[in-house]
């Protein structure tokens, strides 16, 4: 099980005052994160489970998590931020994330857009920011993490999508200390994010950008994946060689063509 001791003074060790609660089980912990803002809990809080029993990802997609191979984790911070810039910060946790994990697996992590990031092309982590709002300004946010570590055997739908540190070979599965490391990144990631905005991340979220030249469907948009703007925007570049910015949605990769001589 995942220490909460030692992921507390893991993160005050890097001069990060944080509160830890770890679960056996629980629904969501992003649940219990949003539940601790509207109570007025303090920030920077870390919420951890063994299991989810109803674990999502964005658009409400379930998130696989048997219990006690994945990290699954909730940060509850309070940046002054409006919420205008949530998308924005859901690309610039995803950027952090794959830069974390690229320490341990290299250039094999890309981040597709806007907020999984992959390994070899198989989805090892997503993210989930909530925020909640006062007048004009985010009162606080919540940035859920779901990161396969242990994981050896995927059910046979997964099988083709998804893979985890264990199947990709690294060594170092301590969840504890990764979910360190992954806490502090996330942390830093928005504070940097707050001061800064997007403009930090944009060189790691278009060096590491997976959908870079790929036939994509977002929505009713359909063309070629052209970029990242520099307002955290997928560009696609459509049948009329118009490029059109996407804010947000769920995008589907198509297949390449295949021809025929």
């Amino acid at each position: 099980m995942i220490d909460g001791a030692r992921v507390r003074a893991g993160l005050a060790a890097s001069g990060i005052d944080a509160t830890v609660e770890v679960s056996l089980v629980t629904e969501s912990t992003n649940d219990d994160a949003k539940r601790a803002a509207a109570s007025g809990g303090a920030a920077p809080a870390i919420f951890l489970a063994e299991e989810q029993t109803r674990g999502r990802g964005r658009s409400g997609s379930a998130w696989l998590s048997r219990a006690g191979e994945s990290i699954l984790m909730s940060v509850l911070l309070r940046p002054r931020l409006v919420p205008s810039e949530s998308a924005k910060l859901t690309l610039a946790a995803g950027a952090a994330v794959a830069e974390l994990l690229a320490e341990r697996l290299g250039s094999r992590v890309t981040l597709k857009w806007p907020n999984d990031v992959l390994c070899d092309g198989l989805k090892i982590a997503g993210i989930l920011v909530e925020g909640q709002t006062r007048g004009l300004e985010l009162s606080s946010i919540v940035v859920g993490v779901g990161l396969n570590v242990e994981s050896r055997m995927l059910p046979p739908e997964l099988e083709p999508i998804a893979t985890s540190l264990a199947l990709s070979g690294e060594r170092d599965l301590d969840r504890t200390q990764i979910a360190i490391e992954l806490a502090r990144a996330i942390v830093v990631g928005v504070s940097s994010f707050e001061a800064r905005g997007l403009t930090s991340f944009l060189e790691v979220v278009r060096a590491r950008d997976a959908l870079a030249g790929a036939r994509v469907s977002v929505g009713d948009v359909s063309g070629t994946a052209h970029g990242i703007d520099d307002e955290g925007r997928l560009l696609v570049l459509v049948g009329d060689g118009t490029v059109v910015p996407v804010v947000s949605g769920h995008v589907v990769r198509e297949p390449s063509p295949r021809f025929s001589v």
